[in-house]
């Protein structure tokens, strides 16, 4: 499985498993932690993902009691090997970090306090496993063999494991900063009040279905999920049925042990008695035995081929979490969708279920995701396997084959149609038992309730899904923009810009001269912006839109966003954010408002002081003065020309051996040997016949992409006559000016087969 990677140590590294996989280490030297306890801090920062696994070694390793002494001899380690990939500054950037973290107080690095940093410090980070996917690694991790050999090492773990540290230097930058990040947490208490399970496990369930009915994409499943638990009768309890005697004559038994033998059994004569013995004549009790404890574990298997789309599959859902969200169950359960092959769904969150509505499969059965499960998870005594599909499959020869063939591995059949019908059958030795059948009033549940519009003015803020804005992480720096909206200075020496395009760039003059891409498609194009930082360094950017007078906050660290109606508008009004209270203001004619980085709105009885809005800022000068460059937007034509080179209308990529450069120059027009045919979608986006595409991104970028897999994708500004740079997710050439996380060191600029590689 390919979770398996993400524990794998390799050669020629800064750590290793030893002792059969109980402990890392560094290789020769000192302990780094042990299994037991890395198993309970990934079981801590799972809900909010996990980092990768080197990253959160070197964290760890910075805050062990003599971490200081462990980081210096894992450095000596790394530049001993004398590899290419060791290069001092990406070394340094990274050191620079885990230097704040030992010199945190100690109390900070021990208990509980050691979890909390490292929830704080990994929050959001970069190269991040989602919850789901942290959840499937731990799952491995506790199953994995402890015996984990080596594999050979490769450039990109280390680029992932260092950056990571390094861009948490860009968050952190002092102890203090780290400090209060932690403060802003809630304390993990030990001793705080815990409730007992199945009162918790209601109230949350209960939420849970509530929340389904409230988001449009999951309403018809969550309005099923009541009635299902008025109906359905599978067990919610798991317990082995164990020997517990009544009394009586039911409890003797003729065999047994001889501290079992009845006590009237000694009162005959010694002949009698062994002659009893030895034809199993004598008489024992049974004694009570405790009830048996077990780890039962329920896998749904839904089956998503063409035959179970639309109201079956939504009614197979329903039932499935009726059973894994019962609000009296203590049994653990997972879910997988059915098609070519058997894919884990999340259902723990709401999301995690829309994602699973969205899997669809075109087969006429499942007959090859049910084999390869079943391959992959051989029997169990202590699961449970529910299969939810639509009883016209079985009409398939393959499937009502395959169903006979793992009829001893399924415990339960549940059959689902379009109009609302559940049947529920249980295996009983070799044959099947219907249990009940089910049918549920889809049209009467499906209706909404009409519920009154509240004031405008007692409206909740409403949290916008994360989705709303796409993101993508470039490896390399854009263009200074001439067509910015807005610019903005914070105290934390970094600057952003909007554009035109709705896009969000970032810039740190310690990283180059280049502007970062952090957000793309913000949700207003047009309007007033504003912008501040919190206490816990996250900045926050008020984007309102005088069309429909709403205003949205956006965290641009955690993506939160908050959209909330705001009627004071007036022509003349203005946004500002003070720095003193944290605060975003409004001030017009019409009077003034206070706005809290969580959209509540408050109104000011007096005139706020207007010096917290004229305090001096960077000075921009230095900034405005740098090159305006020609960006290349306007792409109508691609093509490969007579010499060979992309031309993008009359331009062309050419790299030249005597310069050792990279540009975007005009040539002498000729006619075009290969084009490249445009896309019907509105992305600025070519294709060659063979499947490679030049996207041209608006922002002044353009993309590469190979139909051959192992070219990694290439991202070249688009600027015209200049020195360009060149990068991947994990290589860089070219000018400085381009170059992200100071790779220009660790990558040095090659010779033209790095161009001829992969261009």
């Amino acid at each position: 499985m390919i979770y398996d990677k993400y524990f794998q140590h390799t050669k020629n590294y800064f750590w290793q498993w030893e002792d059969a996989g109980e402990v890392l280490t560094i290789p020769e030297g000192s302990t780094i932690a042990y299994r037991e306890w890395v198993a309970e801090l990934l079981e801590y920062l799972s809900p909010q993902g996990l980092p990768p696994f080197g990253s959160l070694l070197l964290a760890i390793i910075a805050t062990n009691p003599n971490g200081a002494a462990q980081l210096k001899e894992m450095y000596v380690m790394l530049r001993k090997n004398d590899e290419d990939y060791v290069v001092s500054t990406t070394i340094d950037v990274a050191d620079e970090f885990l230097s704040l973290l030992t010199q945190l107080p100690p109390k900070y690095k021990q208990g509980n306090n050691r979890l909390l940093l490292f929830q704080t410090i990994f929050e959001n980070c970069h190269n991040m496993l989602s919850s789901k996917k942290a959840k499937l690694c731990i799952t491995v991790f506790k199953k994995q063999s402890r015996e984990i050999a080596a594999i050979n090492f490769s450039k990109s773990i280390f680029h992932k494991d260092f950056n990571t540290i390094s861009l948490l230097h860009k968050r952190f930058f002092t102890v203090e900063s780290i400090i209060k990040k932690m403060a802003s947490l809630p304390k993990f208490d030990e001793n705080e009040l815990v409730l007992e399970e199945s009162e918790v496990k209601e109230t949350k369930t209960k939420d849970f279905v509530i929340e389904l009915t409230e988001r449009e994409k999951t309403f018809h499943v969550g309005a099923l999920i009541p009635r299902i638990w008025g109906g359905l009768n599978i067990p919610v309890h798991s317990a082995l049925p164990s020997q517990q005697p009544l009394g009586g004559i039911s409890d003797l038994t003729n065999k047994g042990d001889f501290d079992r033998l009845l006590l009237s059994e000694f009162a005959n004569d010694d002949l009698l008695f062994l002659s009893r013995l030895a034809n199993n004549e004598a008489l024992f009790i049974q004694r009570e035995i405790p009830p048996i404890n077990q780890n039962l574990q329920r896998i749904i298997l839904i089956d998503v081929t063409i035959k179970n789309w639309g109201t079956p599959k939504i009614v197979a859902f329903a039932t499935m979490l009726a059973i894994a969200k019962h609000p009296k169950t203590n049994i653990e359960c997972v879910a997988y969708v059915l098609g070519d092959t058997y894919t884990a769904i999340d259902i723990s969150s709401v999301d995690g279920i829309i994602e699973g509505l969205q899997k669809v499969n075109a087969n006429l059965h499942a007959v090859n995701g049910l084999g390869s499960f079943f391959n992959d998870f051989p029997t169990d005594k202590n699961r449970e396997i529910f299969i939810l599909t639509n009883p016209s499959t079985l009409k398939q020869t393959a499937m009502l084959k395959a169903m006979n063939d793992y009829h001893h591995q399924i415990n339960y059949w549940i059959y689902t149609d379009a109009e609302g019908n559940i049947d529920v059958y249980k295996k009983q030795q070799n044959s099947k038992k219907h249990l009940q059948h089910l049918n549920l009033p889809l049209e009467k549940l499906w209706t909404r309730e009409v519920k009154k519009d509240e004031p405008k003015e007692k409206k909740a803020v409403e949290e916008l899904p994360k989705k709303l804005l796409t993101e993508e992480d470039f490896p390399i720096l854009f263009p200074m923009s001439r067509d910015n909206k807005a610019i903005f200075s914070l105290p934390d020496k970094s600057i952003f810009l909007i554009t035109s395009k709705r896009a969000l760039f970032e810039y740190h003059d310690d990283i180059g001269h280049g502007w970062d891409m952090v957000v793309k498609n913000l949700p207003i194009g047009s309007g007033q912006f504003a912008m501040g930082l919190t206490s816990v360094l996250e900045p926050l950017l008020l984007m309102f839109n005088p069309n429909d007078k709403k205003v949205i906050l956006l965290n641009i660290r955690t993506k939160h966003q908050y959209e909330i109606d705001f009627p004071h508008w007036g022509k003349r009004g203005q946004f500002s954010f003070s720095e003193d209270d944290e605060m975003f203001y409004y001030t017009s004619t019409k009077g003034y408002w206070k706005i809290s980085p969580y959209g509540e709105i408050e109104a000011c009885n007096t005139m706020p002081n207007y010096s917290i809005f004229e305090k001096k800022s960077q000075d921009f000068s230095l900034l405005r003065q740098q090159p305006n460059y020609s960006i290349f937007r306007n792409v109508t034509e691609v093509a490969i020309n007579q010499e060979d080179n992309l031309a993008f209308n009359r331009h062309a990529l050419y790299f030249s051996a005597e310069y050792n450069s990279f540009t975007l120059s005009s040539y002498y027009w000729s006619e075009s040997k290969i084009k490249a045919k445009k896309s019907n979608s509105r992305e600025a986006i070519f294709e060659f016949s063979e499947g490679s595409t030049v996207e041209i991104n608006p922002n002044g970028m353009l993309i590469l992409r190979s139909s051959d897999t192992s070219i990694p994708t290439i991202y070249i500004p688009a600027v015209l006559s200049m020195a360009l740079g060149v990068a991947t997710n994990h290589h860089f050439a070219g000018t400085s000016y381009f170059c992200k996380y100071n790779l220009l060191e660790q990558e040095k600029i090659p010779d033209a087969n790095f161009y001829t590689k992969y261009i």
